[in-house]
């Protein structure tokens, strides 16, 4: 009867020992998921950043191209009427990366809707 009163102890015992690893496994999973979770809100949230600087280049870009069409050719140039090539000092990329340095992705595909946007507006009202 003791050694039967030592097994049910020992295997108790064991039990309660698998049952702390099973816990300390999971807290280490619950961990691991929360700092996925925070890092895909971190990528969520600079790809609408990237998004946002994108349509905002394209709408300047577009912009600096209807001034350019509208404008007087008087042969007088100034600082804002050059192109901007240089490179933004928020990002390191020029206006003109944007749609013109990468093939195909999401964010050039938003560029592309929002300057096509813009176009068929400024088509609206210069037909007007």
């Amino acid at each position: 009867m003791e050694e039967l009163k030592q097994s049910l102890m020992y295997t108790t015992l064991e039990l309660e020992q698998t049952r702390a690893a099973v816990q300390e496994e999971l807290r280490k999973r619950d961990d691991q998921l929360l700092s996925l979770k925070e890092l895909l809100n971190k990528v969520i949230r600079e790809r609408d950043e990237a998004q946002e600087k994108c349509q905002r280049l394209v709408l300047e870009k577009f912009a600096f191209h209807h001034q350019q069409q509208t404008a007087p050719l008087s042969g007088i140039s100034s600082i804002e009427d050059e192109p901007r090539r240089g490179i933004d000092s928020n990002n390191g990329l020029s206006s003109s990366d944007c749609e013109e340095s990468i093939v195909s992705s999401p964010v050039i595909d938003q560029c592309l809707k929002a300057k096509n946007l813009q176009l068929n507006i400024s088509r609206g009202i210069n037909r007007k």
